[in-house]
C-alpha cells in the first residue's frame, strides 16, 4: 500500500520542483556551457587539454569515498 502511494505521489513531486530546480539554474548561470561535461562530452579543447597529459580517472560518491580517493590519486603520482 505504501509502494502505491509512492508511486503515485513520486512523478507529482518531481513535477512540482522541476520548474524551481531550472529557475535556480537560470540564476545561477553556467548549467548550458557546462552540461555536456557532466554527461562526458567535452569541448574540443578540453579534449586536446586531457589528451596531452596521462590521467587517470576516479569517482567517488559520498564524502568518504572522495577522502580514499583523494589519498589514491596522491599515491599514483608518487
Amino acid at each position: 500500500m505504501i509502494r502505491f502511494f509512492y508511486n503515485l505521489f513520486w512523478p507529482i513531486g518531481l513535477l512540482l520542483f522541476l520548474p524551481g530546480y531550472f529557475i535556480k539554474m537560470v540564476r545561477r548561470g553556467g548549467y548550458r556551457e557546462k552540461f555536456g561535461q557532466r554527461l562526458g562530452i567535452y569541448d574540443r579543447d578540453v579534449r586536446i587539454g586531457l589528451s596531452k597529459r596521462r590521467s587517470t580517472w576516479l569517482h567517488a560518491v559520498s564524502v568518504g569515498e572522495v577522502n580514499i580517493a583523494l589519498k589514491l590519486a596522491n599515491a599514483l603520482r608518487a
